[in-house]
């Protein structure tokens, strides 16, 4: 819900203070097998070849 909105993937939304909060505690505990870095996801949008098409500047 925070990363999505800049792939153009999904309307911008307000994430809630105590969801964010959470989700740092369990990060912060290892929960991160699942967690991907913005870059990580434009590396692989690339690699897999989504972005034929869209603008240059996609990712601004």
């Amino acid at each position: 819900m925070i990363v999505y909105p800049q792939f153009g993937w999904q309307i911008e939304n307000d994430v809630p203070e105590n969801v964010i909060k959470s989700y740092t505690i369990l990060k912060d505990l290892g929960f991160t097998k699942f967690i991907m870095s913005t870059q990580d996801i434009k590396d692989l949008i690339c690699k897999v070849g989504v972005l034929e098409g869209m603008e240059e500047n996609y990712f601004n």
